[in-house]
């Protein structure tokens, strides 16, 4: 697929067969419906034999989830156009949604049994629900593979780049690995709080989140456009909200809002470009304490991924809509490089001192780590199954980052 879906017409489409229009709309309604019957073919063909559900919870499973990847990173490699598309649309279309859950449920139960399993035989340590663990761990890899292929992120470069990471991550659930360094003395501070990772490293210089043109906070008029949007999803979805329905409630003219944005997409862009600058903030503040206080760490974490009421729409329609928006891509994409490039310096600076335990690549590891966090926490908003309960997920990815940094306590 050389065009994104959004830009696919029906006449590109028919262009490469023999067939008509109308023969077209004889089988199929639009092209979503070619999406669907595409994606069927795909799912089936990588996933027709036995799999990692097919297999008994304890060594074969075990076995089985790491024989997964390979039809998973074929499929990838070979369909990555089509399975790019239903990952972008599956939130907005009930079919292609349909299509796609019950595969992604078979790898949820597989892996929610294996966990269980570890559990009861004392390998694995109790917490948070399993359904919950691997929905978020699937969730993760169905990112991780997404980027990949649409060349998303430079620390994940291809899809073998990623594989190590994502089984580093299946394994700090299963079987963590425990870190041997010693809990801090009260009102000690580790070299790793010295040791400032905040700056230029790879992708520094070009990723950081800047305004371009017009300072769309230079005066009241932009401020009453951008809160007008920000208003408008309060009870909309993006797709719902036009530039009429911003500019009656801003209270201003439509030439006036086009002196100051090119479209609405443009507005929702600054919206999140806010909340994307004050995100990779609150991530920095790591800086701040001794990250060998564990208890530190888990607390500079929540308050990174805590979503307040003022953001929660605006996260909400980024998290589902940027993969398939260009002007909100762009933004998306420098908020998450950035936040990989500062915590792959974390890791560096805190395994020189000790801190952190030996793992895989720091720039692969963050990213996936990110990617992970980043599709979870847009399931819970979107409600996605076993996901409902936002603070249980970010409360658990939270456990999660930093036992694949730290170890287990």
């Amino acid at each position: 697929m050389h065009k994104s879906f959004e830009e696919v017409t029906i006449a590109d489409i028919i262009s490469g067969t023999p067939h008509s229009r109308s023969a077209f709309y004889h089988h199929f309604a639009g092209k979503y419906d070619v999406l669907v019957a595409l994606a069927d073919v795909v799912l089936a063909e990588s996933y027709g034999g036995p799999q990692l559900w097919d297999t008994t919870p304890g060594r074969d499973r075990s076995y089985g989830m790491q024989a997964s990847i390979t039809p998973t990173l074929e499929m990838w490699s070979s369909h990555g156009g089509v399975i790019g598309a239903v990952v972008e649309h599956m939130h907005s279309n009930p079919d292609i949604e349909a299509v796609w859950r019950p595969t992604f449920d078979r790898f949820v139960a597989g892996v929610a049994e294996q966990i269980r399993h570890e559990r009861d035989s004392g390998r694995a340590p109790d917490g948070a629900r399993p359904e919950m663990i691997a929905t978020v761990l699937v969730c993760g890899i169905e990112r991780v593979m997404y980027v990949c292929t649409r060349e998303l992120d430079p620390h994940l470069p291809a899809l073998a780049s990623a594989v190590g990471a994502v089984d580093w991550l299946t394994r700090s659930v299963l079987r963590p690995v425990p870190n041997s360094v010693p809990a801090p003395s009260a009102g000690t501070l580790s070299s790793a709080t010295q040791a400032r990772p905040h700056g230029d490293g790879p992708g520094g210089a070009h990723t950081q989140i800047e305004h371009s043109g017009v300072d769309p906070r230079s005066d009241t008029t932009s401020t009453a456009i951008l809160d007008s949007l920000r208003d408008l999803l309060l009870d909309l979805p993006l797709d719902k909200v036009s530039v009429a329905r911003i500019v009656r409630r801003a209270g201003v003219s439509r030439s006036t809002f086009y002196f100051y944005f090119d479209n609405k997409n443009a507005v929702f862009a600054e919206l999140y470009r806010e909340v994307a600058a004050s995100t990779v903030h609150r991530l920095q503040s790591l800086d701040t304490i001794d990250r060998a206080d564990r208890a530190a760490v888990g607390t500079v974490l929540r308050e990174w991924l805590r979503i307040d009421a003022r953001t929660t729409s605006v996260m909400r329609s980024a998290l589902l809509e940027w993969p398939r928006r260009p002007e909100l891509r762009e933004v998306y994409r420098a908020g998450i490089a950035q936040m990989a490039d500062y915590l792959g310096r974390v890791i560096t600076a805190d395994r020189r001192s000790g801190i952190a335990i030996p793992g895989p690549p720091p720039g692969e590891l963050s990213a996936v780590v990110l990617w992970t966090i980043e599709r979870s926490i847009a399931g819970a908003l979107a409600g996605d199954d076993n996901l409902t309960d936002l603070h249980e997920v970010t409360h658990f990815v939270t456990e999660l980052l930093t036992t694949a940094i730290y170890g287990s306590p």
